[in-house]
Formats: structure tokens, sequence, C-alpha cells
């Protein structure tokens, strides 16, 4: 892929840590027909991710302390914590799911059955006055469907599950491993009914929102049933 090997060049002098990340997925892929590529919607989709965030990464690499200052404020609060600290620490630091989630995305057995919910849900976010991020990364390694905050722009990692509660301790174990190992200190996993009172995303999003606001500031992994 062209662009992935230019992003490869620029990045070896400006960010080796980036380099050697791009220069991963790129052995991944490099002996894959571009037809086969083409057909698998999930590894386009991380495929056009990585290379916008690399790129800008690569630029803001380049700016002066100056410019680098009025690009991070020109940046809502969750994409500063996205591109300022966990795609920093993704690119610094072994990705010990990487190679799970690689094997399933080349065999199209990766499926999010909620894909089109939370779609809806970071809209609603949005829709009430919050701020919202996602990407397959944040999904596929640090546990995090959603990144939102509030008025506060307090950042919320948050991981979303319809299991019900008597189903969650595996889930809730895995969370708090992958929230640790990312050194991600403020985070909710909530579990709700889908036919309950927060079957509507609009509802869904302002208790979202509302908690971004309101849970502690620092060292919170809070777990919610509604």
């Amino acid at each position: 892929m062209p662009t992935l090997q230019r992003l490869i060049s620029e990045a070896q002098s400006l960010e080796p840590a980036l380099a050697n990340r791009l220069g991963e997925i790129s052995k991944w892929i490099e002996d894959k027909p571009p037809g086969l590529l083409m057909r698998k919607k999930v590894l386009l989709n991380f495929l056009t991710e990585i290379i916008v965030d690399a790129d800008l990464w690569l630029g803001f690499c380049e700016m002066s302390s100056e410019e680098q200052d009025i690009e991070r404020h020109s940046l809502s609060a969750v994409e500063q914590f996205w591109y300022f600290t966990l795609f920093p620490r993704w690119l610094n630091e072994p990705d010990p799911k990487l190679p799970k989630w690689k094997r399933e995305i080349l065999k199209n057995t990766y499926e999010r059955d909620d894909e089109a919910q939370i779609g809806q849900l970071a809209s609603s976010i949005t829709y009430c006055g919050g701020q919202v991020y996602r990407n397959m990364i944040l999904d596929f390694s640090m546990a995090t469907d959603l990144v939102v905050s509030g008025s506060l722009e307090q950042v919320l990692c948050v991981q979303l599950t319809i299991s019900a509660q008597q189903n969650t301790t595996e889930k809730i174990r895995h969370w708090r491993e992958a929230l640790n190992y990312w050194k991600i200190t403020r985070a909710l996993f909530m579990s709700f009914n889908p036919c309950g009172q927060y079957r509507d995303s609009r509802k869904l999003a302002v208790l979202l929102v509302d908690r971004s606001d309101s849970l502690p500031s620092y060292g919170c992994q809070e777990t919610v049933f509604v």
C-alpha cells in the first residue's frame, strides 16, 4: 500500500515508534492480493483510520511548540485524549491483543452486533451537547467503545454491554486488565437492558454525558447496571 509506505518513510526520522508500528501493519498485509483486501470492509476501515491518525500525528511532530499548542486547542477534549495520550501509548507499548484481532480481521470473523447501536449512541451524545470519539484500536485493544466528555470536558472511557449482571464477572475482569495495562484512569463499564428505561439512545447519551461530568476526576473504574 503506497500511502502506508510513504508514512513509514516519513516516520523513520520523526517518530520511530510510529514507523515500527506501521511497519508491523505493512508486513501483516504485504502478501495479501489487493482484491482480497478490498473485500474485507473491517480491514479497510482499520487501515483508513491508522493512516489518518499517522498522517495527523506526523504533521503535529513537524510543528513548532507554538503551532502544536494551537493545534492541540483546536481539538475537542476527547480528540486530545486520543491523539496526545492513548495513541502515543499504543505506539510505544506492545499491544497484547494485536495478534488476535489481526487474525480475526483477516478471517472476517470480527463482528460487532451492536455496531449500529453504538453509532446511534455516538450521534445522540453529540446531539445532546457532549463530545464523543470512537475508533477500532480503542475497541479492539483498550476495552473502550466510546470516549465521552460533557460540559466539564473530563474524558471518560466507556465500555457498554447488554449482558445481565450475573454474566459480567469475566468481562469486568478483562475490562480492568485492559484499562490498567494502558493506564486509563477514568472509565465506566455500563451494562444496560436494551428493552429497559435506556433503550432510547438519547436517554442513554444523557446518562453517559452526566456520568462524565459527575464521576471522580481520577482513579475511577466505575461499574453500573441499569
